[in-house]
């Protein structure tokens, strides 16, 4: 929702909190945090992975920065997500921390569907929907 002042002639923020005519890499509805709730890599036949935390991830519309926390580690990159549903991830850095070897496997399973995203849309409207070589995954507004 958007508000304009008459007497003022200033239009204020809308509820995303980006102007809608500031330059973005996705629409500023996206802009935020979510949970990943499904993540299903091809590399593992395609069944979906039980996660032991719920990974989340977010989203910065602005400067295309994206984190992502998993129960393992937290990661960092940039992404793009264009109004004819294509999507782009790349993973720029994170750390390292010695994780069990369950969760280090979830966690590099994730890191891959997500490097491998080449298309999204907004599913059913409650959150994204993501499609890639390496799998797909669902994520939904926290």
């Amino acid at each position: 929702m958007s508000l304009f002042c008459q007497a003022c002639g200033t239009e204020t923020v809308p509820e995303s909190g980006i102007p809608s005519d500031f330059p973005t890499v996705a629409a500023p509805e996206l802009n935020g945090v979510y949970e990943i709730t499904s993540v299903k890599p091809q590399s593992d036949g395609g069944g979906q992975i039980d996660f032991a935390a719920t990974p989340t991830v977010e989203l910065d519309v602005v400067t295309g920065a994206l984190t992502v926390d998993t129960a393992c580690n937290r990661h960092l990159g940039s992404f793009t997500l264009d109004e004819s549903g294509r999507a782009s991830f790349t993973l720029t850095g994170g750390t390292v921390d010695e994780c069990p070897d369950e969760l280090a496997t979830q966690d590099d399973l994730l890191m891959q569907v997500l490097s491998g995203v080449r298309q999204w849309d907004s599913g059913d409207g409650a959150g994204l929907v993501f499609d890639g070589d390496a799998g797909s995954m669902s994520w939904s507004r926290s």
